[in-house]
C-alpha cells in the first residue's frame, strides 16, 4: 500500500468522526432548545401562596419568597381574608389569578 492512499482514508475516518459529534451535539442543542419545561411566571401556575392584603377582588399574595399582584376569581364571591392560602390558576401580565386553595393543599 502507497502513503498516498493513507492519507485521504485517514482524512475521511476524521470527517467521518468529526460528522458524527456534530450530529451529536446539535441533536443535543436541539432537545435543550425544545425542552418545554416552564420558566419566569409559566412556572407559577398551580402553586399555593398566602394573602398578604384581602383579596376584594384584588390584592396582594405572598409565592415563592416575593409579592405579587393577585385578583381572585374564586366560586365564593366574598373576599379571601388575610393569610388565606390560595391557588394560581392563571396569570394577565403580571397580575396573578387566583381562587381559595383547597383545605390542606399547600400547608
Amino acid at each position: 500500500m502507497s502513503d498516498a492512499g493513507f492519507l485521504p482514508e485517514a482524512l475521511s475516518g476524521v470527517l467521518i468522526l468529526l460528522g458524527l459529534g456534530l450530529s451529536a451535539l446539535m441533536a443535543g442543542l436541539l432537545n435543550f432548545i425544545s425542552d418545554s419545561s416552564s420558566t419566569g411566571i409559566d412556572e407559577l401556575v398551580g402553586k399555593v401562596g398566602i394573602s398578604m392584603t384581602e383579596l376584594n377582588p384584588e390584592g396582594q399574595i405572598r409565592l415563592k419568597g416575593e409579592i405579587w399582584q393577585a385578583a381572585c376569581t374564586g366560586k365564593d364571591p366574598t373576599a379571601v381574608p388575610v393569610g388565606r392560602p390560595v391557588k394560581v390558576i392563571a396569570y394577565l401580565g403580571l397580575l396573578l389569578i387566583v381562587e381559595p386553595a383547597a383545605r390542606g393543599e399547600g400547608e
